[in-house]
């Protein structure tokens, strides 16, 4: 072998090597980055779970408050219809005493007026 051919058989194996260099260096990269996605995708995989038991628990919140609404429905339209009987109770009571009030004023007034043309003083 010739000295010509050494050191081209040396500088292919120092160009092999930084090869081999770099291929470790990537795959060392690459398994590091896939280790660290793997911790991502983990605690990514918490947090939807997570979600998912909040989204859950909200469910049932929502529908307990469905159920108690409806029950507080014929309750909420029996206190509005009691009520509006109160003000029409209350309407047609005043409009009798008006009604009364107005009947004593015009028997009071025809009374004077009879008594007026009775006793002749008009």
């Amino acid at each position: 072998m010739t000295d010509a051919e050494r050191d081209r058989l040396h500088e292919m194996n120092g160009r092999l090597g930084a090869l081999e260099g770099e291929v470790k260096h990537f795959r060392q990269t690459w398994e590091h980055q896939d280790e660290k996605a793997g911790t991502r995708q983990a605690r990514l995989y918490d947090k939807f779970e997570e979600l998912i038991r909040g989204m859950a628990g909200l469910t049932f919140r929502v529908d307990q408050l469905a159920k108690e609404l409806s029950e507080l429905k014929p309750s909420v339209a029996s206190l509005t219809g009691n009520h509006r009987e109160n003000i029409g109770s209350k309407k047609m009571l005043a409009f009798v005493w008006t009604v009364i009030l107005a009947g004593v004023s015009a028997v009071s007034w025809s009374a004077v007026e009879v008594v007026k043309l009775i006793l002749g003083k008009h």
